[in-house]
């Protein structure tokens, strides 16, 4: 019997990463297959048609979800090629990931019926690779990316002192940090980092420059930082990329940071031909240095500057249209617009009222069968949830359902995280294993107190270490509840047991405080103890547990293998930025997640409810939006969000 999921072309939307920027030229993308040379004509509306033939001068197009905005670049390239007689080579597009930048050159290229052109199409990072290349010799073996980078950083906290129990999560929160100071969106007064103290940091700063200096690197933040330097020091070689490209044209403008901008604005002096298309109410990278402000601002950068608004949607039906209105309009910086739908009526949007995360799971599940039978194709479906942590109890769901699933992100290896670990040291610890290395793996989690000198025999005897410490009230009377607990965990089956790990001996609060401080980091690992709690349940010994969970993480391998592949497309709402699907899934929309409990400003509220609009605009036809009913404990409110977007639909939801 064939598959109930058919298999169907994913979106051409897709963002990838920064990726390698040794390629600049037309962004690092690779020559264009042949081609038919027979030329597209796009049909533009009135907005479209004023952007594209604009005459001259810094223009912003501020162009809503939906607007048709690469074909608005596309065809503004093309015009100032065929009208205007600018020369392709003296034409730079500006996208911020390479897959974004390929992408448009080959809509140009179908557009324009060519098989090659002289015009650049690159990411900022692409385009000052160059300039550093040219100027300083760099090659791409300085460049410091990925993996590479996160080892660095572990070791530049080992050799400090500073590292924590999770060295990965904390280089990864640091290189955060590392670019945020760079890309000049905070400041050294208002930095507050969470990979280590404030008072330790600037020893971290310094240590990562030295060593980086010292083996000839560059991360992606000093390709900007040092070409803005070269440029001050050398007049020359600015006025040189000055004179390369006398017309910029800038996609996705609302995503650019301080330096980015700065760089921006030197490189299309002294004409200032500037073709600038983002949306502020899209602006939802505040994280990375990217806020409103700029776009707010660059009227008043640029003298006699048009503002030219694109504010018909082509893709969502009226009813979602007019939903993200009423959101996005309870914020107060933004450029006032007036979207409207230009898509067929139909569809629906429908809210889901939950008592738990798995009734919350059980409901998109049912819902996603449902349509399948209707005939909607599951690979035109997405679930979006807040945060990387949230996926982990849907997948494990698609995993349990067969349902296949695409994302941008690997799925997790439950079975090589530090937390199944734990749980299973303590699991083989309760049915009687006694050696060291699995003692001292959770001796002090959660904190005991206890040396790892009490026990310096490869087999743990715990009688002897018990006299060993007798005169030690605090440190026996640790070790006593410690024993005492593994009796206990001997005696029940294993989803009971990890009940009591997480409960009974404090094992939740100890991720919770591992996790203090650091920006969802103590949800996700709940989150994971919870999914791995779950996945216990029915089982009757360890071995049995360790199996389940090896066919999890097998199964959920084999459904996600084929990505992009034909399955429901999964990932946070802050991934599925520029992309769109028939039906959209938006789960866990209650106070402190979706707005994070951590956006105490006005400001930080605001980028919240610009990440929500992100979400509901991706939806065509149907939008399904999930949320936890309060419990009596004063948690699990509905988010406010859901009140301004259904607006007189829903007075008062329960």
């Amino acid at each position: 019997m064939a598959h109930p999921y058919r298999r169907v072309g994913q979106t051409d939307d897709a963002r990838g990463g920064h990726g390698n920027p040794g390629d600049h030229r037309q962004g690092g993308i690779s020559p264009p297959h042949p081609r038919s040379h027979r030329k597209i004509k796009l049909q533009l509306n009135e907005s479209q048609s004023r952007a594209v033939a604009h005459p001259s001068g810094a223009v912003l197009v501020l162009a809503g979800p939906g607007s048709g905005k690469t074909s608005v670049i596309i065809s503004r390239i093309q015009h100032l090629i065929e009208k205007q007689r600018v020369p392709a080579c003296s034409v730079l597009a500006v996208t911020f990931t390479r897959a974004a930048a390929a992408q448009m050159r080959e809509r140009y290229l179908s557009l324009s019926g060519r098989t090659a052109t002289a015009v650049t199409f690159s990411t900022f990072h692409g385009i000052f690779y160059a300039v550093l290349r040219g100027a300083c010799g760099i090659s791409g073996e300085n460049l410091l990316s990925g993996g590479r980078k996160l080892r660095l950083l572990a070791a530049v906290l080992d050799r400090l002192g500073l590292a924590g129990s999770q060295p990965r999560q904390q280089a990864e929160v640091l290189e955060q940090e590392l670019s945020c100071l760079k890309s000049r969106s905070v400041s050294w007064e208002e930095f507050s980092p969470e990979s280590v103290g404030k008072e330790n940091f600037p020893d971290v700063y310094r240590e990562y420059g030295r060593m980086l200096k010292e083996r000839g690197w560059l991360d992606f933040d000093d390709l900007l930082v040092k070409s803005l330097a070269l440029f001050k020091q050398n007049p020359r070689i600015e006025e040189q990329w000055q004179r390369r490209f006398s017309h910029i044209l800038v996609d996705e403008f609302q995503d650019i940071d301080a330096v980015q901008y700065e760089l921006l604005k030197r490189l299309a002096l002294p004409e200032n031909e500037l073709f600038l298309v983002g949306d502020d109410d899209q602006s939802i990278y505040g994280f990375r240095g990217a806020k409103p402000e700029i776009m707010l601002g660059v009227p008043g950068d640029f003298q006699g500057m048009e503002v030219i608004r694109l504010e018909k949607n082509y893709r969502c039906m009226p009813e979602i249209v007019e939903a993200s209105r009423r959101l996005i309009g309870h914020n107060s910086r933004r450029y006032e617009k007036n979207i409207r739908s230009a898509a067929e009526a139909g569809g629906r949007i429908d809210l889901f009222p939950c008592t738990d995360r798995r009734e919350e799971t059980e409901m998109l599940t049912e819902r996603i069968r449902a349509a399948v039978k209707t005939g909607e194709n599951i690979s035109d479906m997405a679930v979006l949830v807040r945060t990387n942590s949230g996926l982990c109890p849907v997948l494990q769901r698609l995993v349990e359902e067969n349902i296949p699933f695409c994302s941008t992100e690997k799925p997790p290896d439950l079975s090589e995280h530090f937390i199944w670990k734990d749980v299973e040291a303590y699991l083989r610890l309760a049915a009687g294993e006694r050696k060291r290395e699995i003692l001292l793996r959770v001796l002090n989690r959660p904190e005991r107190y206890l040396p790892r000198r009490l026990f310096r025999e490869e087999q743990v005897d715990f009688a002897d270490a018990l006299l060993a410490c007798r005169d030690r009230e605090g440190m026996s009377r640790a070790l006593g509840a410690l024993v005492r607990d593994l009796d206990i965990l001997a005696g029940m089956p294993p989803y009971a047991a990890v009940n009591y790990i997480r409960y009974g001996m404090g094992y939740g609060s100890y991720l919770e405080a591992c996790a203090a401080g650091r920006d969802g980091v103590s949800e996700e690992f709940l989150e994971i103890l919870e999914s791995l709690q779950r996945m216990a349940a029915g089982k009757k010994s360890i071995a049995e547990y360790r199996e389940a969970l090896s066919q999890y993480c097998r199964r959920a391998r084999e459904l996600a293998a084929d990505r992009p592949a034909e399955g429901i497309w999964l990932g946070t709402l802050h991934r599925a930025k520029g992309l769109e699907f028939t039906s959209v899934h938006i789960l866990g929309i209650n106070e402190a997640n979706i707005p994070w409990h951590q956006a105490d400003t006005e400001e930080a509220l605001e980028e919240e409810r610009r990440m929500f609009y992100v979400g509901v605009t991706r939806a065509r036809k149907n939008l399904y939006l999930y949320y936890r009913k309060p419990d009596g404990s004063g948690r699990h409110m509905p988010s406010r969000f859901l009140g301004e977007l259904m607006g007189e639909k829903v007075r008062d939801i329960p």
